[in-house]
């Protein structure tokens, strides 16, 4: 049963207690005779009743826009297996397992080619796994929807970028620069968010690293070919 026939099944369950109650309330209203009823209600419950009354007619109108939703949703064409296809490419999408296309950003970022100055530690003048994750923050923050580095899909909590050597190992393989770091966004605005006088690449750039965003109308970021495993996770149960 896919996920809409359940939120259906739900909200009919409860558009039918929301019936219910108003039925009860409304009977007891209609079955007692007026003398009798004046006997047992007071002014303070029957402002309660009507309070009531109201309440559940609001739910009632509630839920009836809800269902109606839900059922406009239902595709009477769309097979179960269609649902559950359509859903597996949705999340597919959406967890980084399927190319991705758009407009956004190129960022390319090479080593420094200054001559080194005295006391100077060469390190300083190099790309290191540490000024490319925080470039890659940047544009997450800036509303990236996809990342790559060098052709690597990148996803931030659990891609492994870290540096060997030279070069930098990203989702195990090793690439030494110049580093190309491709983010699908609004362009302008993942454009300005490297360019910030107050970001990561003024830094960058006072040690002679070379850091350059074009944007662009059309990028193509591949699929992340890594399995996720969990070897700690587990559900919560109730």
């Amino acid at each position: 049963m896919n996920e809409y026939k359940v939120r259906g099944l739900l909200l009919f369950g409860l558009l039918a207690f929301a019936l219910t109650g108003l039925f009860s309330v409304v009977t007891s209203l209609r079955e007692n005779p007026i003398s009798d009823f004046a006997q047992v209600v007071t002014p303070r419950t029957m402002e309660e009743l009507m309070e009531e009354h109201q309440l559940l007619e609001r739910s009632l109108g509630e839920l009836k826009v809800q269902l109606e939703d839900v059922y406009a949703r239902l595709d009477a064409t769309l097979t179960q297996e269609d649902f559950l296809r359509e859903e597996l490419e949705y999340y597919k999408l959406s967890s980084g397992y399927k190319a991705v296309q758009g407009e956004g950003v190129i960022v390319l970022v090479t080593d420094s080619r200054d001559p080194l100055k005295k006391d100077q530690n060469p390190n300083t003048q190099l790309v290191h796994d540490v000024d490319i994750n925080i470039l890659l923050a940047e544009l997450q923050n800036a509303g990236a929807e996809a990342l790559a580095v060098n052709g690597e899909r990148v996803l931030l909590h659990r891609t492994k970028l870290v540096c060997n050597g030279p070069t930098i190992r990203i989702n195990e393989r090793l690439y030494s620069q110049p580093f190309l770091i491709e983010a699908i966004g609004a362009r302008k605005e993942l454009q300005a968010a490297i360019y910030a006088t107050d970001g990561y690449t003024q830094l960058l750039r006072r040690s002679g690293i070379f850091v350059e965003a074009n944007t662009s109308i059309q990028l193509e970021i591949p699929s992340f070919h890594e399995t996720l495993a969990h070897d700690y996770l587990q559900e919560v149960l109730p």
